[in-house]
């Protein structure tokens, strides 16, 4: 990847300082600080063709504004001229345009110069109170103007915005300022200007409008945006991008605005929308652990920059990768990294396992046999796990695959390198990678892996699979249309075991979506902290996996871990959870883990087998009867793997959160709520809480599935829905659920209105849970309770 890749972000550090370039918060000055993580110092890359060459443009992560140098003199104490945030009205401006040129001499190092042929410099050598940043001319060269440059890689998903902030002025003057603090001040109300985009991020430039928006929060500004375009009981469907200029490119914005009053251009994009898959969104939170894997067993690349201005030596620079367990193992790193430490309940146990654990073993099915039957049907109820034999794949086909992966994962880093996946475009995209989740600050696996699309066809591309490995494309086809072929022929089996139709499952599926994902597991300096793979169950319909003779896979099985050996021709089915959902929990998705050793690296072969995301999955209505009612709600599948990929792997917490919960509370009346010895205004409370809980929940699962984002904001929804069954306000109760559920603007309920009952609510709710309503009592007294203040918090 080149140090200056177009669209991709980066850090300025000076040479001489150590220090960053930073946006200032005033959205006007540039300067240097060391606060490394701050977005301000985080910039993207945008190239441009200029004068026969290629030249970059920097814009701030933070606001969008470009780097540009004036003319002006800069500050006193400082060289050369001043250096601002600015905009591209003109795609001829020269103020903003730069060139990366090799320093020379050791070191990776480049000089930013300005297309006036002045550098970029740091200042305050020797009086370090001077932090800004100037232009100066080449001739004045020194290590001020050395400038090293850090890649930052992407964030998977969206970041959150930050909370809403309050923003008072206590006084600050006289004896009394000594002793109170003060609050930063709200600028003076700044224009707005804000255009609506379609779902590829086009808009009509006639359309711009412009409101006044007081403050700084980037969080109250989404909210007054949404409401303008008509979003406001849905204010996360939309994602605000700052524009500086009319020639800008769109920054996501994810920090509190400027603190300066200077207008500011606004493009609203849809949530979810090709455009917004398009964007790409810093990770600020990256460790030291990044940089260290990002030059661990890494050849020099090199990058398109020109020669120094003073020297035409052209050295070898090296570019920051996405860090990679691989690479971590081969430096030999002596303890693992605190990424990759598991919480100790999570943590393998020692090798000694229970006699019980030890008789256990996964059962094996030979798909040849007469009884093949009635062994799948016992297997899947009892383990949701078996071997197959006799499947008819050929065994030089299962060896062929796992020896293309090896010879893979074998193979120099950059040439693995060039097939890395984009986390940008999402979680589980398709390539090489190391981490699959959303979630930024979870548990990291100590696995490495390369995902392929493999069916349907349309979404089968072998130009986006390694093509360094002879015979590698071809196999993997191969691989793919046999493993489909076995998994629709034990889907008849689960069926007919159940007297369904041997269709049915395969028709509740309906067109599948398969992934082929090869996991190579290295050897891990701290076995016993890490994990290869975490407690999960797989999201889709089945799992076909083959692995190598290392072992480390592991399922559960009434409570204990059973390991799963490798069988050379045999294939490790495991059921997951849609089966499980359409089977009415008559056989279960099997829970497992992978974990890793010191000694010896480990492969495995998996082959997904789902539906597609459009499709919604539902009970099979001949399992469920008055004896077994249905246990799971329906489910688009799209939703359950958002879900899925924002809370992460945890045992099946997934689709346990899918369960119909039989909740007594819900017809508890006055006399039964005495039962637990609270006064009568409790009991009120308690019963007519219980009923809004239910509606809450309805509201939040809607939500939840509305929103791949955590919805942590739908707890003013949920205070509020409590607060009007507490008083009995059952027909502005019921429009608001209405309102919710239905995705209805709210020109069914007055903004304002709306705005009103929030604060009261909230604070009425704060009031009456801390005061009156001890959480312990409420905790102890109904478990629908205990489900709504799990939405609060």
């Amino acid at each position: 990847m080149e140090l200056f890749a177009d669209g991709h972000h980066v850090r300025l550090r000076s040479r001489v300082h150590g220090k960053y370039l930073h946006a200032d918060e005033d959205g006007l000055g540039v300067s240097l600080r060391s606060l490394r993580e701050s977005p301000n110092a985080v910039w993207q890359v945008h190239r441009v063709e200029r004068d026969g060459g290629t030249c970059v443009l920097l814009h701030g992560a933070a606001y969008g504004s470009y780097l540009a140098a004036t003319g002006y003199a800069a500050p006193p104490g400082h060289l050369g001229q001043r250096v601002v945030q600015g905009v591209y009205d003109d795609p001829g401006d020269d103020a903003i345009v730069w060139r990366a040129v090799r320093t020379g001499g050791e070191g990776n190092y480049v000089f930013l110069r300005h297309i006036s042929y002045r550098l970029l410099r740091a200042n305050g050598r020797y009086q370090v109170w001077h932090n800004g940043v100037s232009v100066d001319h080449y001739d004045n060269e020194s290590s001020m103007m050395h400038w090293s440059v850090e890649s930052v890689p992407p964030h998977p998903v969206l970041p959150q915005l930050p909370a809403p902030t309050h923003d008072v002025l206590l006084p600050s003057g006289g004896f009394m300022g000594l002793f109170r603090r003060r609050i930063e001040s709200m600028p003076a109300e700044r224009a707005i200007r804000y255009v609506r985009a379609d779902a590829n991020g086009i808009f009509n430039d006639q359309a711009w409008e412009t409101f006044e928006f007081h403050g700084r929060s980037v969080f109250t500004l989404r909210q007054e945006l949404a409401t303008l375009v008509g979003e406001t009981v849905f204010f996360f469907n939309i994602l605000v991008c700052a524009k500086a200029g009319r020639y800008a490119r769109l920054t996501p914005l994810f920090t509190d605005l400027p603190r300066s009053a200077q207008p500011m251009d606004i493009v609203v994009l849809t949530a979810g929308s090709p455009a917004v898959d398009q964007l790409r969104y810093p990770n600020n939170s990256t460790s030291d652990l990044c940089h260290l894997a990002a030059n661990c067993g890494r050849k020099s690349v090199s990058l398109p920059l020109t020669n120094s201005p003073k020297s035409s030596a052209a050295a070898p620079m090296e570019t920051a990768a996405p860090p990679r367990v691989q690479a971590l193992a081969d430096a030999g790193v002596p303890h693992l990294p605190a990424q990759y430490v598991q919480p100790p309940e999570h943590r393998p146990a020692p090798s000694s396992s229970s006699h019980r654990a030890a008789a256990l073993s996964v059962p094996v099915v030979d798909l040849s046999s007469a009884s093949a039957a009635g062994a799948v049907r016992a297997a899947c109820a009892d383990w949701g796990a078996f071997h197959v034999v006799g499947h008819g794949v050929p065994v030089e086909l299962l060896d062929a695959m796992r020896e293309a992966g090896l010879a893979f994962f074998c193979s120099p880093m950059e040439d693995k390198l060039r097939f890395a996946c984009d986390p940008t475009r999402g979680a589980a995209t398709e390539g090489y990678g190391s981490r699959m989740l959303a979630n930024d600050d979870s548990v990291l696996d100590w696995r490495d892996y390369f995902d392929h699309h493999t069916l349907p066809e349309s979404r089968r591309n072998p130009s986006h699979w390694p093509d360094f490995v002879p015979g590698y494309r071809d196999t993997v086809v191969k691989y793919s249309d046999s493993m489909k072929n076995l998994a629709q022929r034990l889907l008849r089996i689960i069926s007919e075991s159940l007297n369904l139709p041997s269709s049915y499952i395969e028709e509740a599926v309906g067109e599948v979506y398969q992934n082929i994902t090869i996991s190579y597991y290295s050897p891990c300096p701290q076995p016993d902290l890490a994990l290869g793979l975490q407690s999960h169950s797989d999201m889709g319909a089945i799992t076909l996996l083959i692995q190598d003779d290392v072992g480390g896979l592991e399922v559960m099985k009434d409570g204990m871990w059973i390991p799963v050996p490798s069988l050379p021709d045999g294939i490790l089915v495991i059921l997951a959870d849609q089966t499980e959902i359409i089977t009415n929990g008559i056989y279960k998705s099997s829970v497992h883990r992978a974990i890793v050793n010191a000694e010896r690296a480990r492969l495995s072969v998996a082959t997904f087998y789902d539906p597609s995301k459009a499709r919604k999955i539902c009970t099979a209505p001949l399992l469920v009867s008055k004896d077994e009612p249905q246990k799971y709600r329906d489910v688009v599948y799209g939703d359950y793997v958002s879900s899925w990929y924002t809370k992460g792997p945890e045992g099946k917490r997934n689709i346990d959160a899918l369960l119909i919960q039989q909740e007594p509370f819900l017809g508890m009346n006055l006399e039964s709520a005495r039962e637990f010895q609270l006064p009568n205004d409790r009991c009120r409370f308690l019963t007519t809480s219980l009923s809004c809980f239910s509606l809450s929940r309805q509201a939040a699962v809607v939500a939840q599935s509305r929103v791949e984002q955590k919805w942590k904001w739908w707890w003013c929804w949920v205070c509020m829905l409590l607060g009007l069954a507490q008083d009995g306000n059952t027909s502005l109760l019921t429009l608001l659920l209405s309102c919710i559920t239905n995705g209805q603007k709210t020109h069914l309920i007055q903004k304002k209105k709306i705005k009103c009952i929030v604060k009261t609510q909230k604070e009425k709710f704060k009031y009456t849970m801390k005061s009156e309503w001890p959480m312990e009592e409420v905790e102890a007294s109904s478990t629908t309770a205990q489900l709504g203040l799990d939405l609060l918090y």
